[in-house]
């Protein structure tokens, strides 16, 4: 084959066997006595299984006698300083499983702790439901909706993984965000409080990202477990993108952009914001655009058109290429909507004619009306219509739906920005190409459904698909998973992977054109057939084994004060003094609620990254006033001290 840059620096092939049809497989949670002496000290041998290479003779003894595959961290996104998080284990064996409940020692390392399940084969895993789910999946005790566009795109899978995590906080820039709601309360700061401007847009959209799930009312949103920062929306002009640093001050990890217009003009200054917001680690994901066009010219549209943000189009995710799906237009003519995988709003036939007896894919052509947010710069798609409106029931008390539309995408963006929330749950170091990489490598590939044809390379790598994006994180930062790069084909962008995985496995893989791949594995990097590597002179394939790789080396997330819900507890808990008010436009009082005695000595003021943005010593009076006009917008933790240094009050304010 033409190879213009391959480079392979220390590469390894590993093959794998296949387990025993014949056993049974269960499941254990454990815990390791001595942290890390049993995972630092297995490999995968030939057949698959796991064996032990270390010292303990009682632990190479139980490796021996159980067949077991799997070993890995069983609730992945716990807090690293949970003293309860365990192990999962699989084994597999012909007698009778370990007996129930033992608290079976082997060694000084290991301690079965409780017998979690058999597991059937040639079953699928069920995925997870919270309670909120709609009517598609599990017991539903929230509102009676139909959420299957997070079925379409896998999210119940990734909730396997991870539902996020609070202290990684999701950023809405579409408007104001009722904080109080049961969907929102206890997780959400919004930075203009009672602004009213465009509230139902900005609940719409943060209900999708991350309204809470599993709290028996309402709906779910994607990352439904993380915290969120909103702030009133403003779409055009200076003030849009001062809005998307503030909310990156105070801690957001992603921003959600549902708006494109009506600026439709590159600004230098724009680009340069957002390049320094990237790279001081928080990614920017906006919708590829949001308005009707009559004549369409496939005109791209910022935000979303900058580098460094992911931009996202929409695509079809309900009905199939069927007959029965077919239906009659007001002039006579057969047409489909919202058809599976199809970047269109509406699809028309040849000679008006659609012939049942023939696959109808093969006949069908997209109103290129439908198409006006698609342009080279979309990176992926995810379903832009007959999404569940939580806003507008907020208003009206309905149950509304979006009409699907392909040039609004208003809905699409926020299922992106959440599934990169559940990604920075699992890990807080990953760099904006690595994020952009995995969603793009893991999306399904729809260029060979025929009616995209015409539109290639304007909707971006394919359609979202949360789960496997997860999952795919997951592996990647998991050491005995392995982790595949698989079913894509690229001839264009810049892609970089980094595993710390068993194996990483690239099958059914394209990397064509001016794309640029690079791939760092710490232990093995394995090729399966299906792979094609041919980069032309503007592109590269390289990859590299790297034993003393760690995922932090690079890490450049910030420093951030705690979530939301953090700061609410740390408030109520308040005792020696009354700040007042929380919600601060100049001054800001603190009233000594003990006695006439100055308790404090020195306050600080920081941002929720936690750097100072104010400093005041030598304080010797009971009832303390602070000017704090020169405060920028945002989210702050007033901090004051004694005489001696101890840290006496804690809270949290507002500044307008």
């Amino acid at each position: 084959m033409n190879v213009n840059k391959i480079i392979f620096t220390f590469f390894i092939l590993f093959s794998f066997g296949v387990l025993k049809s014949s056993a049974q497989t269960y499941e254990y949670y454990v815990k390791e006595a001595k942290v890390g002496s049993i995972t630092d000290n297995l490999y995968r041998d030939t057949d698959n299984t796991l064996k032990y290479k270390g010292n303990d003779k009682k632990i190479k003894e139980f490796f021996e006698t159980y067949s077991i595959y799997k070993f890995e961290t069983a609730f992945p996104s716990a807090p690293k300083d949970w003293t309860k998080v365990v192990d999962v284990i699989t084994l597999t064996s012909d007698s009778n499983k370990i007996e129930e409940g033992i608290r079976k020692s082997v060694g000084n390392a290991l301690l079965l702790l409780e017998f979690r399940g058999e597991v059937k084969k040639d079953e699928n895993v069920l995925c997870y439901y919270p309670n909120d789910y709609g009517v598609t999946g599990g017991a539903n005790t929230g509102l009676p909706v139909d959420v299957s566009y997070y079925d379409y795109t896998e999210v119940p899978d990734a909730w396997d993984i991870t539902t996020g995590d609070p202290n990684v906080i999701i950023g809405i820039s579409d408007g104001d965000v009722h904080e109080n709601d049961v969907e929102f309360a206890g997780k959400t700061v919004d930075l203009t409080p009672n602004n009213n401007t465009s509230s139902s847009h900005g609940n719409g959209v943060a209900a999708i990202a991350a309204a809470q799930g599993d709290n028996g009312a309402g709906t779910v949103g994607v990352g439904y477990d993380c915290s969120m920062v909103t702030i009133y929306f403003e779409s055009s002009g200076t003030l849009g993108y001062e809005n998307l640093i503030q909310l990156h001050q105070q801690g957001a990890r992603v921003i959600n952009c549902s708006w494109a217009g009506p600026e439709t003009g590159y600004s230098a200054y724009h680009q340069y914001i957002i390049n320094q917001i990237t790279a001081a680690g928080t990614v920017i994901v906006g919708a590829s655009g949001n308005y009707d066009q009559e004549n369409n010219n496939y005109n791209i549209r910022y935000p979303a058109a900058y580098d460094n943000v992911i931009s996202v189009g929409g695509v079809g995710y309900i009905n199939d290429f069927d007959c029965s799906n077919v239906y009659t237009t007001a002039a006579g003519n057969p047409a489909m909507s919202n058809v599976k995988d199809v970047v269109g709003l509406s699809l028309g036939f040849s000679n008006n004619t659609a012939d049942c007896s023939e696959p109808l894919e093969n006949q069908a052509f997209i109103y290129e009306v439908s198409t006006g947010v698609l342009n080279e710069k979309v990176d992926l798609v995810a379903p832009a219509g007959n999404i569940f409106r939580y806003g507008r029931y907020l208003e009206t008390g309905n149950l509304e739906y979006s009409q699907f539309n392909g040039v609004r995408t208003s809905s699409s963006a926020p299922q992106v920005t959440g599934a990169v929330g559940l990604m920075y749950s699992l890990n807080e170091c990953l760099s904006f190409g690595e994020i952009e990489s995995i969603l793009k490598i893991t999306s399904k590939y729809i260029g060979d459904v025929g009616p995209n044809a015409a539109y290639e390379n304007k909707y971006g790598s394919g359609t979202l698909n949360t789960g496997k994006a997860v999952k795919l994180t997951h592996n990647l930062m998991t050491p005995l998973s392995n982790a595949y790069l698989e079913n894509q084909k690229f001839n264009r962008w810049d892609f970089v992977f980094e595993g710390v995985s068993r194996n990483i496995i690239m099958r059914n893989q394209e990397f064509t054109g001016s794309s640029r791949v690079h791939v760092t594995g710490k232990n093995a990097i394995k090729l399966e057939p299906g792979t094609l590597l041919e980069p032309n002179a503007n592109g590269e394939a390289e990859f590299v084994i790297d034993p003393n790789l760690n995922l932090t080396d690079h890490c450049i997330t910030p420093t951030i004060m705690p979530s939301p819900r953090a700061s609410n507890k740390q408030t109520e808990e308040q005792a020696l003094y009354q700040m007042l008010p929380t919600l601060v436009e100049n001054e800001i009082k603190l009233e000594n609620k003990i006695s006439k005695k100055p308790l404090i000595s020195k306050i600080s003021i920081h941002n929720l990254f936690g750097r100072k943005v104010f400093n005041k010593d030598n304080i010797g009076t009971s009832d303390i006033t602070l000017q704090v006009s020169q405060l920028v917008p945002g989210i702050y933790i007033l901090k004051g001290y004694c005489k001696t240094g101890e840290e006496i009050f804690t809270s949290k304010f507002v500044k307008q």
